[in-house]
């Protein structure tokens, strides 16, 4: 875990989501003031989606756009507005995106270092390892993309599932990294 300290220390290193923008000294011209609170609304909205995108990859280690699409239940018109959030999460070093075989394989997302300790300031307690390399291995792998897609797809499909029947409650999710770690055959 990290202590109080460590995560006041860490706020500044993410400007683009947890830092809100600095006031102007000079009150704004009538005309901009109204554009203005449209770009701090739309602002807000970006960093809720950038938060929910850096929270499922928190809870699922490894998403595509797709998934992100249905786990957040975003339309299919939504998908550029997707690519560009997760686009920006890699340019500020809080996402990495995986490697790709082929340009028909799904690229896939994963937290960095950066992005997990983000995560922890979220409530979320991710996986701690993490090394560039290994993961960069991991998504040249077209076996391990195409298996760890479908793994995750049947955890969204749970997850759904116990959001939408009211009978059925998801007590616990596991990823496969988790589930080795816990049977040993």
């Amino acid at each position: 875990g990290s202590t109080p300290a460590e995560a006041t220390w860490y706020k500044p290193t993410f400007p683009a989501i947890i830092r809100s923008e600095g006031a102007d000294s000079t009150p704004p011209a009538p005309a901009t003031a109204a554009a203005d609170r449209v770009k701090q609304e739309n602002t807000a909205a970006m960093r809720t989606a950038q938060q929910k995108i850096i929270s499922d990859l928190a809870d699922f280690q490894y998403l595509t756009v797709s998934q992100l699409l249905t786990l957040e239940e975003y339309k299919e018109s939504s998908r550029s507005y997707v690519y560009r959030q997760i686009n920006e999460l890699v340019a500020q070093d809080l996402v990495l995106a995986l490697p790709r075989q082929a340009v028909t394989q799904p690229r896939v997302y994963t937290l960095t270092a950066k992005g997990r300790k983000y995560a922890s300031l979220l409530g979320k307690t991710p996986y701690t390892r993490f090394r560039p390399g290994e993961e960069k291995e991991r998504g040249e792998n077209s076996l391990f993309v195409a298996h760890t897609i479908a793994v995750t797809d049947v955890l969204i499909a749970a997850r759904l599932l116990a959001k939408r029947v009211p009978g059925i409650r998801l007590n616990r999710m596991l990823t496969e990294r988790e589930l080795k770690r816990r049977i040993y055959v």
